[in-house]
């Protein structure tokens, strides 16, 4: 039952009628009218006024109602998570088309038939406006978290329906990353020669996108799921936002150089460039650890 229910249904009980409940609040019957209506919410003060009148408590006209707004939360912080993990395929798959490019004849077969034969070739560069289609979808998940929650009612777009939305996005946006993949892995010729750099390099560009969604911009609570988690960095706020910042930077810049080096040299045992990126890691240790240092001595 919502609260503009439990209002009317309170003060029927009671014997009242609105101008008798307006005259207790000294407010105008109209108001109360709205209040029953849900048109307008009482503020805190005037609940308890209106429980204060009805003869019951405020936790009991705003029990159900707290569980509501908790719920509606939740499908919308689940929502924001769905959109992020889609901005950061979006852009793991965009810029891991450059890295395929790459290892890609200058001339690839780019259309098949219905017998899966080509009969079209084309600049390996056209991938790459594939890659941009890719965006469509996720420009509507964008549009859509921007547009505010009182517009989101107008249009009867409740939070379960907004959470809807992201997933379908989420889901067109992983088939369309699939494709790409399948794609550029068919025509790379010489695949099982070059198979360990692709792997290294994707790893690494895939390193480099995670990194930027650990800095403290995007994972902003202190939570054990996603992050540099520690004991130490899970302690309090400070820790987590400096050594997570610290992570987004060194983990950035060293899987940078991991994916230059595996773009350049090509054929040699880049096994050697996973520490490069592992190195990231014991750059933010290394800040924990100084960190540790300067709490003890405090």
């Amino acid at each position: 039952m919502e609260l503009k229910d439990k209002i009317k249904n309170k003060r029927i009980e009671e014997g009242l009628t609105q101008d008798e409940l307006a005259e207790k609040l000294n407010v105008t019957r109209q108001t109360i009218s709205k209040y029953e209506l849900g048109i307008n919410v009482p503020d805190v003060f005037t609940l308890k006024e209106i429980a204060k009148a009805l003869n019951t408590t405020v936790s009991y006209l705003l029990d159900e109602e707290i569980a509501i707004k908790e719920e509606k939360d939740k499908k919308y912080k689940a929502s924001k998570v769905i959109y992020l993990v889609n901005v950061g395929l979006c852009i793991f798959t965009f810029f891991s088309i450059f890295v395929l490019l790459r290892f890609m004849n200058d001339t690839i077969p780019l259309h098949y038939d219905i017998n899966f034969n080509v009969n079209r070739y084309g600049s390996k560069y056209e991938m790459i406006l594939v890659g941009l289609i890719q965006f469509l979808p996720l420009i509507m998940a964008t549009i859509f978290r921007f547009i505010n929650e009182d517009t989101l009612k107008a249009y009867r777009l409740t939070s379960g329906i907004l959470l809807g939305l992201e997933i379908m996005f989420l889901c067109i946006s992983l088939v369309f990353s699939t494709l790409i993949f399948v794609f550029s892995f068919m025509v790379i010729e010489n695949l099982t020669e070059v198979a360990f750099n692709i792997l290294i390099a994707l790893f690494s560009l895939l390193f480099m996108v995670i990194s930027i969604f650990v800095s403290s911009l995007f994972n902003k609570k202190v939570n054990p799921y996603f992050g540099y988690r520690t004991r130490y960095s899970l302690k309090n706020d400070r820790n987590w936002k400096i050594l997570n910042n610290t992570q987004c930077v060194s983990g950035f810049i060293f899987s940078g150089i991991a994916l230059a080096l595996s773009l350049i040299y090509i054929g040699f045992n880049s096994v050697y460039f996973f520490f490069v990126i592992l190195s990231s890691i014991l750059v933010t240790f290394g800040v924990e650890i100084y960190l540790r240092c300067q709490d003890k001595k405090q």
